[in-house]
């Protein structure tokens, strides 16, 4: 239950039993959630382990729009690669590539979960490519090792890992700068 249902319940709750009922449960939701518990939770029931549906936008360059059958958006973050922020060189360049190979198509997403900022995070497939793994050719991500670790199959890891190497090889995309900046520590500069 969503800590403002239990805010709600607390202060419309009849009664003392129910007052001290939904207070209990708000203490136990604010201990997870200073235990850590609730950063990266998975997926309402209500969410299948897929979505499938069309891309109607593109946030930047790992981050996209689903509007799916019943006309309910999700915002998804693609799981295992981290593309460069908006300010960052390359970031304008890793949002317009992600555009055009998913804006306007229908897209199928294994959703792994949800991230802290409530999107879905998933591994998106267009007709039957890799969409991450896309991004990591083109030079427009880095694979997102400090969770890939723990959470992607072996075998998609070390394709990753492949496929960031031959790009930085290659000399494309962000790897054409002398020292690109990942997204992680660009974003640990402006905190």
């Amino acid at each position: 239950m969503r800590l403002f249902e239990l805010l709600l319940r607390l202060f419309t709750a009849r009664g003392w039993a129910g007052r001290l009922s939904a207070l209990a449960a708000l203490a136990v939701a604010g201990y997870a959630l200073w235990q850590g518990e609730l950063s990266a939770r998975p997926l309402d029931a209500a969410l299948s382990a897929s979505l499938q549906g069309r891309v109607v936008g593109v946030q930047d360059g790992d981050t996209l729009e689903l509007l799916d059958a019943s006309s309910q958006t999700h915002r998804v973050r693609l799981a295992f690669i981290d593309a460069p922020e908006h300010a960052q060189p390359y970031g304008t360049r890793a949002r317009q590539h992600l555009a055009q190979l998913v804006f306007g198509k229908p897209i199928t997403v294994k959703v792994n979960g949800e991230d802290k900022y409530g999107r879905v995070l998933g591994e998106v497939s267009q007709a039957g490519r890799d969409i991450s793994a896309e991004q990591l050719a083109a030079g427009l991500a880095w694979h997102y090792v400090h969770y890939a670790q723990r959470d992607q199959a072996p075998a998609h890891f070390q394709r990753y890992q492949q496929l960031q190497t031959e790009a930085r090889q290659q000399g494309v995309g962000l790897w054409q700068q002398a020292r690109p900046q990942a997204p992680w520590d660009y974003r640990q500069q402006r905190r």
